[in-house]
């Protein structure tokens, strides 16, 4: 979502087993009596069943000296420490009693507990979890698993404050009145899951009724640069001190740490606060590289699923599924990497955005103000919708005196490979260079230097030509060939087909199995 300018976006929506403790008989055998003269030794010694401990041995006799107890018996599975025999009897005269019996041996180990198993939202049983309100603000506390919690309205972590959230916990957010969570300058979100504990965002509707905009979405604000205010307000929220970002009165703090994301997934949400101005599904507003964002999925949103305005955060290993406008939008100033990333558009939810962009990345036009925006984008696929949409779809749309690396990128299934805005240099010296990447686009085309987008009245002194650019090495860059597999196999309904995972290209080029796990959903409603 451009700052720029508005958008129209319309969205269309298509027991645990107990271990068994085996007890072992009770046994107390007959012996035989001992001699005469002396008092025999106990024989009251039990075998060690499950968990028991094993016998006191039988004391000797008394008339000649006893013979020695009889031979303990061992203990069973599931025993303690053994304990030691019986006391040996009184010695008869002259003879001394017999030794004692040493106790069973210690039994063996009980059955293993079963491992929990992550039903996020369930209990063990499969039934729903309590649901629980999060305060506001959050104050330095911990969402547990064992609740569903409720996002209602704007909800703040405040500076100074940590809000965790453990694996496996969901939280619920409220459309009237709007729940987006929002972590102000100086707080923390650290929401680390796994891939099969992840920490889910989601709408509360019930399944097979969601959509997107059901609520709003999850913004971070940190105190590193942009080049637009030192107190720069976040899109769509009232003018306060908690919504704004960038370094303040005081230095930027280009490695200030907002906390962690690790396998978090953000969905149906991206609520409509007013006529172009959504919620995206993961905002970064100037946050700075500290901050881990990794394995983060954003699904089926009204707005952009990733954007950065300013800041200097990486971000490694994102997923964008059925987007209502563009996929990865960087702006402000955002200098950072974007390594291993899968975007795709549905055929079940299809967009009517006035400008759908895989990539979408700007700096600033007028002034060439510091800092200016510099992308490291490797190892990305963009799947578009492949001619799905009445709208032209762009896989890359690159402007403003952006500067940056693309490298090992597979845009498919758009109207336009690439567009090149405003000022961008020229295709001998561009602004960012390109490299090892694929275009297979629905109208095998790239822009080139008739492009009306490229004119003087938009800022370009010198028309870009797309073309040259992208054949610049034409080993390293190829246009017109499949990545071997087709638009529609990368947006089937249950996921990207093998064919695309294993085509070992893009996001996928030396990992096919990075997508899976429950972190992972592409559920349309």
């Amino acid at each position: 979502m451009n700052h720029l300018k508005l958008k129209r976006t319309v969205t269309l929506t298509a027991l645990a087993g107990i271990p068994f403790l085996a007890m072992g008989a009770c046994s107390d055998d007959p012996k035989a009596p001992p001699p005469s003269g002396g008092l025999g030794g106990s024989t009251s010694g039990m075998t060690g069943g499950s968990g028991m401990t094993g016998g006191s041995g039988m004391t000797g006799g008394k008339a000649t000296g006893g013979a020695s107890g009889a031979a303990p018996v061992t203990g069973g599975a599931g025993g303690a420490a053994p304990v030691t025999g019986g006391s040996p009897g009184t010695g008869g005269n002259p003879a001394t009693g017999g030794m004692a019996g040493v106790g069973g041996a210690m039994g063996g180990t009980g059955g293993t507990p079963p491992v929990a198993v992550c039903d996020p939202g369930k209990n063990s049983v499969g039934a729903d979890l309590p649901a629980m309100a999060i305060p506001n603000p959050t104050g330095t506390m911990t969402l547990t698993k064992d609740k569903v919690w409720i996002l209602s309205d704007v909800t703040y972590v405040a500076d100074g404050q940590t809000l965790t959230i453990e694996p496996c916990t969901v939280v619920k957010g409220t459309a009237a009145p709007l729940g987006s969570l929002v972590v102000s300058r100086g707080g923390k979100l650290m929401a680390s899951g796994t891939a099969d504990e992840p920490i889910i965002f989601t709408s509360q509707g019930t399944v097979g009724s969601r959509a997107a905009g059901d609520w709003g979405g999850v913004i971070l604000l940190g105190r590193a640069d942009n080049w637009s205010s030192v107190d720069q307000l976040i899109e769509g929220l009232p003018p306060a001190a908690v919504n704004q970002y960038g370094r303040g009165a005081g230095a930027a703090m280009p490695t200030e740490s907002s906390g962690e994301l690790r396998y978090v997934r953000i969905e149906f949400g991206g609520f409509e606060l007013s006529a172009g101005k959504e919620i995206n599904g993961l905002t970064m507003g100037s946050v700075g590289s500290g901050t881990v964002v990794s394995h983060v999925m954003v699904s089926t949103t009204l707005d952009d699923c990733f954007e950065w305005f300013g800041g200097n955060v990486n971000a490694d290993h994102l997923i964008c599924n059925a987007t209502g406008d563009d996929m990865f939008d960087a702006d402000l100033g955002y200098v950072g990497t974007l390594d291993t990333a899968f975007g795709r558009n549905s055929l079940t939810t299809a967009t009517t955005s006035s400008d759908p962009n895989g990539f979408e990345m700007d700096s600033d036009n007028a002034n060439n103000l510091p800092p200016t925006t510099n992308v490291t984008a490797k190892n990305v696929t963009l799947c578009g919708l492949g001619g799905v949409g009445p709208a032209a779809s762009f896989g890359m749309v690159l402007r403003e005196n952006l500067t940056g690396a693309f490298d090992n990128i597979v845009v498919t299934g758009w109207d336009e490979g690439v567009d090149v805005r405003n000022i961008f240099g020229t295709a001998a010296a561009p602004k960012v260079t390109l490299i090892n990447s694929l275009f297979n686009n629905r109208l095998q085309h790239i822009r080139d230097a008739a492009d009306a987008n490229d004119s003087t009245a938009v800022g370009n002194p010198t028309p870009f030509d797309e073309v040259a650019w992208v054949n610049v090495g034409a080993s390293l860059n190829i246009v017109g060939v499949s990545p071997g597999y087709t638009d529609a196999e990368c947006l089937e309904a249950a996921g990207p087909a093998a064919t695309v995972t294993n085509s070992a290209k893009g996001a996928f080029k030396t990992d096919a199995a990075w997508m899976t796990g429950k972190w992972v959903s592409w559920a349309a409603n």
